[in-house]
């Protein structure tokens, strides 16, 4: 009963998202400046977009464009970003690789950002901290009992070296 309870919640929730994206289907540009979650809403987010995806059809795409905010000059951000989410899609929600599109897009003022559409429609928009990585699944642990695993597959832990 209670996981039936769980899902119910679950489901509302994501029914609820969907609902918004879809009204608010302006151009980035015209929404208020997002401003950064911590790793379980980047995780929450990542998730209800790969759950509203589903229910509209195995086929539907996700975009992901991420875009440099004020102070960020290097692209490696950006591709960076993108890797986590197509890795969190791909293999934690075991999305076809070819339902999730990537790209880069135009810098922007305010924090950088990773912009999700579902089936064409603006979806979300996830806010990252300044020259930060998009912090997702296991990275979200404390520093103090995060693995130190060289088997990672999400920045910015991907690129250290065993200790």
């Amino acid at each position: 009963m209670k996981t039936l309870g769980c899902f119910l919640v679950l489901t509302i929730l994501v029914g609820c998202s969907v609902c918004t994206a879809q009204i608010r289907s302006a151009p980035p540009e015209t929404l208020t400046k997002p401003t950064p979650g911590n790793c379980e809403d980047n995780v929450f987010i990542l998730n209800a977009a790969h759950v509203a995806a589903d229910a509209t059809g195995d086929d539907t795409l996700i975009i992901a464009i991420a875009r440099l905010g004020d102070g960020e000059r290097r692209r490696e951000l950006n591709r960076r970003r993108l890797h986590n989410v197509r890795v969190f899609l791909t293999e934690l929600q075991k999305r076809k690789p070819s339902t999730v599109i990537i790209a880069q897009g135009e810098q922007v003022g305010g924090y950088g950002r990773v912009e999700l559409y579902v089936g064409g429609r603006l979806f979300q928009v996830i806010a990252i901290k300044t020259n930060d990585d998009l912090l997702v699944s296991a990275t979200c642990e404390p520093d103090n009992i995060r693995p130190k695993s060289p088997d990672s597959s999400f920045y910015p832990y991907l690129d250290k070296k065993p200790e």
